[in-house]
């Protein structure tokens, strides 16, 4: 991309680059009469057909109709030397957080409200954003929240002198349908949804390369946000996920319904219920959940329970047991380490998080496990029988003999690995 660095475009010369992106660069430009300064977007492509030029004329027409306290004001346009830019009102930066920030949601509430009302005035009328992101949400001189980039990007898709890109946006931001080339008003609202995940647990929902990340946006579902801000009440990460949604039908009807609906459900995450004083209630009813099969309602007690004390080990537990139900081994393994980094001294945790290591077949972790586990506890019957699981199907067929015989001779009753001793014994060409 040419660097206009020290150029004129319009009344304002280019003094510094601020950045870029799919469609042009931005620059600080310092007007060139009174000094004052503005955002100049020069657009990469030309306009060389009159066609061209007329169409782009009536999509910047339709921009200056976005007229909204939260949105970039758009203060001219015009083409110099057949190249498109747009001038516009500068900011004192973007809303982008340092990696792993996370924004305390009153203040989330206040810039979800302030974008939720930009983007319901461009879809009021028929207008898509499509590249919702930290990047384009700035601050304005008087710290009021603005939404950049809905010239760019409206007009890129619009005008065939931008030649439209099916894909433009940034793909950790994008909609399952965007991706697919068919984006539609609601997709901004997921856009939302991602900023919103990526300010309350500082990281966004899915992680790896482009085409990775495209592909969990349409067959992933994002981890629990209420595991990573214990305190974050259920309710909340709800309403995040429903604009999340994979179907836009099953997503809010507008975005500002999204944003009032997380206003409210973070209003309400203030005031604790009545009936639940204390964080040793909600374990001893998460508990109770476990007991009866009630999995859902065991992992929300758990999480009450976590938002009383982060430190529970006895709240990871339960919600550990829970999610062992339901066989999500990862979420458990992150129980696990939560609960034995408070009691360390707890070999029951490590046999535990040595099953769920079993279950993904990452036999060495699990050995490395049951290991602290018996060294805890040399009586431990189970934890021998479960290293000696690993250690037959990594085929050393000796070692787990050793530990299967220990298991039997520490609790005889113990008959889950049978089959795989008797195995053992013949691949050895011995006998039981």
């Amino acid at each position: 991309m040419v660097d206009h660095l020290g150029e004129q475009f319009g009344d304002y010369r280019l003094t510094r680059k601020l950045g870029g992106g799919n469609f042009g660069d931005v620059y600080l430009g310092e007007h060139v009469k009174d000094k004052t300064p503005a955002a100049v977007k020069v657009l990469q492509e030309r306009l060389t057909h009159s066609e061209d030029l007329k169409e782009f004329i009536n999509e910047v027409r339709i921009l200056f109709r976005l007229q909204h306290p939260n949105i970039v004001p758009l203060l001219d346009f015009g083409i110099e030397r057949d190249i498109p830019f747009l001038i516009m009102a500068h900011a004192k930066g973007t809303l982008r957080q340092p990696k792993g920030t996370c924004l305390p949601q009153d203040t989330v509430v206040g810039y979800i409200k302030q974008i939720a009302g930009a983007l319901q005035c461009a879809h009021d009328l028929k207008l898509i954003h499509r590249d919702v992101k930290p990047d384009n949400i700035l601050l304005g001189p008087t710290f009021p929240v603005w939404l950049s980039d809905f010239g760019i990007v409206s007009i890129a898709h619009s005008s065939r002198s931008l030649n439209t890109q099916i894909g433009a946006g940034t793909v950790p931001y994008m909609a399952p349908e965007q991706i697919q080339g068919k984006p539609r008003i609601a997709s901004d609202q997921y856009a939302l949804g991602v900023v919103v995940y990526e300010w309350i647990c500082g990281s966004r929902p899915f992680k790896g390369t482009a085409i990775e990340i495209a592909m969990q946006h349409s067959q992933a579902q994002p981890s629990s946000l209420c595991e990573q801000v214990p305190r974050l009440s259920s309710a909340v990460e709800q309403v995040v996920f429903k604009a999340l949604a994979k179907d836009p039908k099953d997503r809010f009807t507008s975005v500002l319904e999204f944003a009032e609906a997380f206003a409210l459900s973070v209003e309400q995450s203030k005031l604790r219920p009545a009936h639940q004083e204390s964080e040793e209630q909600w374990v001893h009813e998460g508990a109770t959940h476990c007991e009866d099969g009630g999995i859902k309602e065991a992992i929300e007690a758990s999480n009450h329970a976590l938002q009383f004390d982060p430190s529970s080990a006895d709240a990871y537990n339960n919600r550990k047991l829970a999610y062992d139900n339901l066989k999500r081994y990862k979420r458990t393994i992150g129980d696990y380490d939560q609960a034995i980094a408070l009691n360390p001294q707890d070999a029951v945790g490590y046999y535990s998080r040595g099953i769920a290591y079993y279950e993904l077949k990452q036999y060495e972790r699990a050995i490395e496990d049951y290991y602290q586990a018996l060294t805890l506890n040399p009586h431990y019957a189970n934890a021998y029988g479960g290293r000696g699981l690993c250690s037959y199907y990594l085929k050393n067929y000796w070692q787990a003999i050793q530990d299967f015989d220990c298991a039997l001779w520490l609790d005889p009753s113990i008959t889950w690995f049978e089959f795989e001793r008797e195995d053992a014994y013949s691949k050895r060409g011995w006998k039981p």
